[in-house]
């Protein structure tokens, strides 16, 4: 959410008085401009983010892998062409010439970007027009800023005469003059075709002994087909779906009076796909004749044949849900026991498959003793095992698995690619050839399969999705572990995508789509051999240049401007001055060594990502504030970096901020005051929190009535794995008899809230309950209540996060209380046992509790062990599978059958760790319990999206003072 441009702190409280005297100093007309000009660029984002929200499909106005940046350009053409915008008519008048010649390149390029069939000069003029483009948008962002604001007339006018329309209209009529000539050719090239047969069909049919780990894989289907009529077989690419299918398929199959098996492209020809159902279940004696072989007549015959028949019939690779309707309406009910197989890589296919009463199995990566054993089988075939030194075989093995990282048909394809080097005689060390594995994986025949076999997958996606993964190579060298909200982040300042929630949905289409080891729920891991593809194909499209510390620096083949720039482990200083980097919108530096780059070179950069830089210190992050374009700043693991500096206000553009694993703990006011920072990623772990301005802190122990969005801008806390965090200002100092009344004015954009109270009645509850974006809830008790405090039934709408900090949790959950809460944490301490219910079966979404007791107190306490036995008991009667965490110790009580719960999909275990919203000193309050024998273990650190809930342990100690 983004906060209101230029607002300024309220009277009430003063900020400190060196900020106060530094601000008197600003020049007010600068100031204006830039307000002018933070509007004139905010006005044209909002028809950006219009656009997106009403459906414009991606590829006609974000950042694309085919279009460059030809899609935002368009659409700020056209919004200063609206009545916001008063320019002189000559310039009108360019704008218009150049949004004319522009609209059919961008349509042009969205057709023939990825033909294979188009000459190497057509491509060099696509790398030109996309490399152009980013010129383009830049200028056009230039002139944007460069507006004032005409506040009698409503609208912007330029400050100046200079227009760079005239020059951007050369530029457009030399590019087009360029295609004139071949333009009438492109328009007749026809649509590249299909294959017609699966590229791992080729696998097919094998020799059983060559196989590896299939054996359990098969028996598993074969007991699923006793029970069900249909399974579906869903796991990545590559890793043996269709291998596996075939297996049960030769092993059943001579128990049916008719089988088949086919396997889908992407594209399909339904028709052929059915006249081959038909062909095979009648051995050829039926054919469509000399009447229309549509696809209904071809249905029709296929089920009246089997209708009284016991089949076997294997569909497999389902790329899309309307093929497998087609052949399922072919293939009839009866009472023969007939079976059907499926295979798909796309995960809400399968999904689909078990709404329709089909089993599921799920084929993932094999074992590294399974994959062990398949390599040795295949070097010992190819006889490469006998010409590698003996002193290399080990870790040349160990560096396979890890490349091929449990998938089959990479095994196959690399270990053969390494034989026919050996054969050669072209293979010296692995290290060496693997770079060039890696630099020319599209080309190597060897790989052939495996790059046909991505190819299908990658091909399938719509461009806007293919740019996201494509995204993904920057990281080549890093393919584990990395955080989605990094990724995703960068997503949004590239311009891909314009707004946090259409983010989510591609990260999430994606992980429907491709069902590959690329993309997991909360990080990314990119396998090492698809990360190969992506790095292959980003550089022939100028995309993403990898550089490591083995590369030379004679990177840019393609084009004289390098767009987007990752680089790995260099040793050595590089001399920017010497490539095209002045344009380029991506600066992604991963590194342990002491060098600190030279980022002056980078004028247009909109993402910069420092990682595991050593030397990075404070002082240098004063230049970096001097990329005025940035949107993305990440520094993450950048372990010297302890503050960031007031020039960080510069950053009017900032939309993310990455400080995770870093030592900063406080944002400077300036940067609170950042109109479009809407983000803060930082590290999960007690000792990473970062907190608000402390100005802002102390307004909120005042308890002042404040204005909520002119203290600063919605800034989201995320930690590493895009779990909210908390929203600031968030967290009471001080301790309130009941809730406040004006929070409810002044938190309305609130998600998280953190708040001591020595009551919680009903009022109170409505007050809070009635916060419409609270999703996270902390409640602390200094004093242990009266009596069992009743959660009321109504508001909490968004509320999914609740932990009750108190002595003892004295609550009761009343019907239609928090409807969609599905975590519930508990800290306690200890006092007088208590067998009252909690009812916690009226949380209809809950899926996990968490009781988090004090480091002082073991969880076997009379009070507190009686309390956990009341939940016990009650979770094991919930309708929904249920995790109860006591400290390190984590059960589970089972999904009941046949309820209408539902489950939230996206819980996962408590480790039993200690969440960081819990309060690790014991309260000054504390009983005379407090002896060695009721002593428990220290509360680890969870890695759930919980332990983001943070709080510090002095700051309550001095509230509970």
């Amino acid at each position: 959410m983004e906060g209101a441009a230029g607002t300024q702190p309220p009277t009430s409280p003063t900020p400190p008085p060196k900020l106060e005297r530094e601000s008197s100093k600003m020049d007010p007309a600068a100031a204006a401009r830039a307000s002018a000009a933070a509007s004139a660029a905010a006005a044209v984002r909002a028809r950006l983010v219009q656009l997106e929200a009403d459906g414009v499909p991606p590829a006609k106005i974000a950042v694309t892998v085919a279009t460059g940046a030809l899609g935002p350009v368009l659409v700020k053409l056209t919004a200063l062409l609206g009545k916001e915008f008063k320019l002189p008519w000559c310039t009108r008048r360019d704008i218009k010439f150049v949004k004319s010649k522009l609209q059919p390149v961008h349509s042009l390029l969205l057709r023939i970007w990825e033909r294979e069939d188009v000459e190497d000069a057509c491509k060099s003029w696509m790398n030109e027009v996309r490399n152009q483009s980013y010129a383009m948008e830049d200028a056009i962002d230039d002139f944007i800023a460069g507006l004032k604001r005409d506040d009698t007339a409503g609208c912007f006018r330029p400050a100046t005469k200079a227009s760079p329309f005239r020059d951007l209209k050369k530029l457009v009529r030399e590019l087009v003059k360029q295609c004139e000539d071949r333009w009438k050719n492109l328009e007749t090239i026809s649509v590249r075709s299909e294959p017609v047969l699966d590229a791992r069909a080729r696998f097919l049919h094998k020799d059983a002994s060559e196989l590896v780990g299939m054996d359990t894989p098969k028996e598993k289907v074969i007991e699923e087909l006793k029970e069900n009529k249909m399974v579906c077989i869903n796991g990545p690419a590559g890793v043996g779906k269709t291998t596996l299918a075939d297996l049960v398929y030769q092993a059943i199959g001579e128990g049916f009076q008719c089988r088949a098996f086919v396997s889908l492209s992407p594209s399909p020809d339904m028709k052929e796909v059915l006249k081959s159902i038909l062909t095979q279940v009648t051995n050829g004696v039926q054919s469509t004749g000399t009447e229309a072989a549509t696809e209904q007549n071809l249905v029709d015959k296929i089920s009246s044949f089997l209708a009284d028949k016991r089949y076997l019939v294997v569909v497999d690779n389902i790329w899309h849900w309307e093929e497998w309707k087609i052949i399922g309406g072919a293939l009839p009910e009866n009472s023969l026991s007939s079976k059907i197989i499926t295979t798909t890589h796309i995960k809400a296919i399968a999904d689909k498959c078990e709404a329709i009463d089909a089993a599921t199995y799920r084929l993932w990566c094999f074992s590294c003793d399974e994959i062990r054993t398949f390599l040795d089988l295949i070097m010992k075939k190819s006889g490469a095992d006998g010409k590698i030194p003996e002193t290399e075989i080990g870790s040349v093995t160990n560096s396979i698995l890890h490349m091929c990282d449990g998938m089959p048909l990479a095994v196959v394809c690399l270990a053969k690619a390494l034989a026919e080097s050996v054969a050669e005689g072209t293979y010296e060390a692995w290290d060496t050839w693997i770079r060039h594995i890696r630099g020319e994986f599209l080309s190597i025949p060897s790989l052939k399969p495996l790059v046909e076999s991505f190819c299908l997958g990658y091909n399938d996606l719509p461009v806007h999705l293919k740019t996201c993964l494509l995204y993904c190579s920057i990281y080549y060298e890093n393919p584990h572990f990395i955080s989605r909200a990094s990724l995703v982040t960068k997503w949004i300042a590239e311009g891909f995508v314009y707004q946090e929630k259409a983010a989510e949905s591609y990260y999430e289409e994606l992980i429907s789509a491709t069902n590959h080891p690329v993309l997991k729920t909360n990080y990314v891991e990119v396998h090492p051999m698809m990360l190969a593809f992506l790095v292959c194909r980003s550089e022939e499209v100028n995309f993403v240049t990898c550089i490591n510390d083995c590369n030379d620096l004679n990177l840019n083949r393609n084009a004289k401007w390098i767009q987007r720039l990752s680089i790995y482990n260099r040793e050595d200083s590089i001399d920017f001055s010497r490539m095209g980097v002045s344009r380029t919108r991506s600066l992604a530096w991963f590194s342990g060594r002491k060098i600190v780059p030279d980022i002056k070179h980078f004028g247009r950069l909109r993402v910069l990502h420092l990682e595991r830089n050593k030397d990075l210190e404070n002082e240098h992050l004063a230049a970096i504030c001097g990329l005025l374009s940035l949107r993305y700043l990440g520094i993450p693991e950048c372990e010297k970096i302890s503050m960031l500096p007031r020039e960080i206000g510069r950053l009017q553009n900032l939309e993310t901020l990455d400080v995770s694993y870093t030592e900063v703990r406080e944002l400077p006011w300036e940067a609170a005051q950042l109109p479009n920072l809407v983000c803060v990623i930082h590290g999960w772990h007690q000792h990473r929190v970062v907190k608000l301005p402390e100005v802002l802190r102390e307004a909120m122990k005042t308890g002042t009535d404040l204005s909520y969005q002119a203290m600063c801008p919605s800034i989201m806390l995320r930690d590493y794995f895009y779990q909210t965090t908390e929203q600031l200002p968030v967290k009471f100092g001080s301790r309130y008899v009941g809730v406040p009344p004006w929070i409810s004015a002044a938190f309305r954009d609130v998600s998280s809230l953190d708040i001591m109270l020595c009551k919680l009645e009903e009022d109170d509850q409505k007050l809070l309950g009635g916060l419409p974006n609270l999703e996270n809830l902390v409640v602390r008790f200094q004093l242990l209540p009266r009596k069992t405090i009743p959660i009321i039934g109504g508001g909490f709408g968004r509320l999914r996060i609740f932990c009750f900090d108190c002595r003892m949790p004295r609550l009761t959950f009343q019907p239609g209380a928090m409807p969609n809460l599905f975590w519930l944490e508990f800290k306690f301490y200890s006092g007088p046992p208590s067998k009252d219910p909690l009812n916690i079966m009226h949380l209809r979404r809950l899926a996990d509790v968490s009781f988090k007791c004090s480091e002082n107190y073991s969880s076997d306490a009379p009070g507190i062990s009686a309390t956990i036995d009341v939940v016990r008991r009650e979770a094991a009667e919930h309708p929904n599978k249920i995790w109860l965490s006591i400290n390190d110790n984590a059960e589970e009580f089972p999904e009941k059958e046949n309820t209408p719960e539902i489950r939230e999909q996206d819980s996962s275990i408590i480790l039993g760790a200690a969440s960081s919203s819990a309060i690790d000193a014991e309260s000054s309050n504390g009983s005379d319990d407090n002896t060695d024998g009721n002593k428990g273990k220290t509360p680890q650190v969870s890695n759930h999206a919980s332990s983001s809930r943070t709080n510090e342990v002095h700051e309550i100690e001095e509230a509970q003072e």
